[in-house]
């Protein structure tokens, strides 16, 4: 099937999805939960009869910290949810694009309690500070950034910023593993410590005492065919006190980031 074919079915889709929705009573799941099997199960046929989306089918691929067995009859609605808020044609014409570069646009986030900024800060190398209104709207930024999302030990507050790293990543393929076999995943010490020298410079620009809280990621590109966001990791240090969110100085966080 060709582009212009899959959008067809696609917006159909999104039309079923759209009527799915409507009659669907909220229990607080995510959206893409509610579309019902009948309007996934058309559009995953369709995406299969496409030969570069059907060459991805079945394999593992690996994102930080998470990994999982592409299947295009499962991934549909995810597409089918993004369809929802995008036209169709940009939704295709970026699954398209994926399976032939094999890139997406990743977002790391790493959330932050004791400093604040205004507006984003740039930094360098795809790195910047930003407040919780900047970031993507998924479920882990709503979790996270909450007013009840303090630490349990008592000694802070829910976080108030967050170091983001936007990036084009490729993504690995693999034959998926043998029955008892992990799958691969992929660490980033290198990024972790990237994060670290942000909130350094974050540190010295703000005469705060910032900490890192959670850390997750978000895939930005619509074409994408699995979920957006996830791989929750990281937490707050027991015990620390950190004093009130202090306003960073943009000049000298950027002049104080170090290179990589």
């Amino acid at each position: 099937m060709n582009r212009d074919a899959l959008v067809v079915c696609l917006r159909a889709a999104a039309d079923s999805a759209r009527r799915d929705l409507s009659t669907a009573v909220n229990d607080g799941r995510a959206r893409w939960a509610y579309v019902s099997p009948g309007t996934v199960r058309p559009f995953g046929t369709a995406l299969l009869s496409n030969a570069s989306v059907a060459e991805l089918n079945g394999l593992w691929y690996t994102l930080p910290y998470q990994g999982g067995r592409l299947d295009f009859q499962t991934a549909a609605i995810y597409l089918i949810d993004r369809a929802l808020d995008h036209d169709a044609s940009e939704v295709i014409d970026d699954l398209l694009r994926f399976a032939s570069t094999r890139t997406i646009e990743l977002i790391s986030v790493r959330a932050v309690e004791g400093i604040a900024v205004g507006s984003p800060l740039e930094l360098s190398d795809g790195f910047s500070i930003v407040p919780p209104s900047a970031l993507p709207n998924v479920a882990e930024t709503k979790m996270v950034f909450s007013p009840h999302n303090a630490p349990k030990h008592g000694w802070g507050s829910p976080p108030s910023a967050a170091i983001v790293l936007r990036e084009t990543f490729h993504v690995p393929f693999c034959k998926p593993p043998k029955h008892g076999e992990s799958g691969q995943t992929l660490y980033r010490p290198e990024v972790e410590l990237d994060m670290e020298y942000a909130l350094w410079a974050a540190t010295l620009a703000s005469e705060g005492a910032p900490e890192f809280r959670q850390g997750y990621d978000v895939v930005a590109s619509c074409g994408w065919p699995g979920m957006a966001s996830g791989s929750m990791r990281g937490g707050e240090t027991f015990p620390v006190l950190v004093p009130r969110a202090r306003s960073v100085d943009a000049d000298l966080a950027r002049m104080n980031r170090p290179g990589i």
